[in-house]
């Protein structure tokens, strides 16, 4: 060995490299190439994101499973509501547990398969739309408002819809070579949100048409009106969800 020699070993994982300097040459000698320093740099800097995906795959499931339950319960006449709410609350906790997931792993990673925020922007809005989700049922339980109107059961229909949508756009992030492909069922969604809107604002309107005059039942009128901005709000998150996907598809499409 020359006096200005330096040696440098590297274990990594079932193999090692010594690398000897001597001047301005360089030798290299890999005894097992099972995990090149090539392979562990790939992995590095172009990540799979496969923990990720499969999260906001979980996410995406629960949300489809919350939606069919919000469609079914909006027309039940009261006596499942309770049922219906345990398994909306039972489902929602769980997605809770998903997302808190899903920020640890965003904590503990410093290179993610698309931008950071959108992560966190995507995921904090999927667990909202779950939130307000519950929340409604929650209110039609605790109200006693009974079999839900016509405005409800519509609405429960159509944002059921909507969340179908956004959880398959979710769940198809991963392929980023199909993401142009995700514009039109956002697409479709948004009108299902601006139809829905604009359903609520008719109905709250005919409300005070209908509930004016001397024999108003006005606790009925404070729990429908409590309820559709529960149901406007839970839209708005609908939207926020769409937006955050329409970034990702702008971004890497």
């Amino acid at each position: 060995m020359y006096h200005d020699s330096r040696i440098v070993t590297a274990a990594l994982s079932y193999s090692y490299v010594i690398v000897q300097w001597h001047s301005s040459r360089c030798y290299a000698y890999s005894f097992v190439q099972k995990h090149s320093l090539m392979y562990i740099f790939q992995k590095l800097f172009n990540p799979t994101g496969q923990k990720f995906y499969s999260l906001f795959n979980e996410v995406a499931e629960n949300l489809k499973q919350m939606g069919q339950v919000y469609a079914t319960a909006a027309y039940d006449n009261g006596h499942m509501l309770p049922i219906y709410f345990t398994q909306l609350e039972a489902l929602e906790e769980a997605n809770d547990m998903v997302t808190h997931k899903l920020f640890v792993e965003l904590g503990r990673n410093f290179i993610t398969p698309f931008d950071r925020e959108d992560i966190h922007f995507l995921a904090t809005g999927l667990d909202d739309i779950a939130d307000y989700i519950w929340a409604s049922i929650k209110l039609m339980k605790n109200y006693a408002i009974g079999q839900g109107d016509r405005t409800m059961q519509q609405f429960a229909d159509q944002c059921h819809k909507a969340i179908k949508l956004i959880a398959a756009a979710v769940q198809q992030l991963k392929d980023k070579k199909q993401l142009s492909s995700l514009a039109a069922p956002c697409m479709e969604a948004k009108k299902i949100l601006y139809d829905s809107d604009a359903m609520i604002d008719t109905a709250v309107s005919s409300l005070f048409t209908a509930y004016d005059g001397a024999d108003a039942d006005t606790v009925l009128l404070i729990k429908k009106m409590d309820h559709y901005e529960i149901m406007q709000a839970l839209l708005e998150k609908c939207g926020d969800a769409i937006n955050t996907i329409e970034s990702v598809i702008i971004k890497y499409g």
